[in-house]
């Protein structure tokens, strides 16, 4: 199983000098792990109380381009599930921010359209879905690697109808090693429904019996 690493590559927030980080950083840090970690384990009420202690963090650099990462977190968090959101949070500090990285996280995470380019990480994922070839879009989604940006590659994927079984059962796998049952659920209901409009009754059924089972 992967270790949970730092969400997005933007946010690097531990310093990799030899000096010992500020009391915030490292505190933020481990907060924002725990908050997705509670999160994708269907874990709400330690989440939000995580989310609260990694927002109050952040906020003590009184820097909009440091705060505003805490709701793109969680906005992200929420969008590699299929959790529907605007980000009004996020939305509210945008205008004050200078970074580009942080702007165009949030046009990644928000916009119903497809995007054309994208920085860092999910550079190909957006290639390649602006596109629509599913192959490259399932290779970008692989080399993504990390957990979490891996469920939020394939999202973006599946939001703009640019995947097929192997996306789905990417993300699943991903989720299942990581033992976050909210995201398996979420995935398991993609994979239910891609079975149920494809015609593959059987796959469906096997799919919906996993649901129950985690329902229970």
């Amino acid at each position: 199983m992967k270790k949970l690493s730092v969400l997005v590559t933007f946010f690097i927030i531990l310093s990799c000098s030899s000096t010992p980080a500020p009391s915030w950083q490292a505190n933020a840090h481990i907060q924002m792990e725990n908050y997705i970690e509670t999160f994708m384990s269907g874990k709400e009420n330690f989440a939000e109380t995580h989310y609260e202690r990694f927002y109050e963090n952040l906020l003590l650099t009184a820097d909009p381009d440091i705060i505003i990462k805490a709701p793109l977190t969680k906005c992200a968090i929420e969008f590699s599930i299929f959790i529907e959101s605007n980000c009004e949070s996020a939305a509210e500090l945008i205008p004050m921010t200078k970074d580009d990285e942080n702007r165009n996280y949030f046009r990644f995470i928000t916009s119903s359209r497809k995007l054309d380019t994208m920085t860092g990480k999910y550079r190909r994922v957006v290639e390649s879905v602006s596109k629509c070839d599913v192959e490259r879009t399932n290779r970008a989604i692989s080399r993504v690697e990390e957990g979490v940006s891996t469920l939020i590659a394939a999202s973006y994927a599946v939001r703009h109808n640019c995947y097929n079984e192997d996306t789905l059962l990417k993300a699943l796998s991903v989720a299942s090693e990581n033992g976050w049952i909210k995201a398996s659920g979420a995935y398991l209901e993609k994979l239910e429904s891609y079975y149920v409009s494809s015609g593959q009754s059987s796959k469906a059924d096997e799919v919906r019996k996993r649901i129950e089972l985690i329902s229970k």
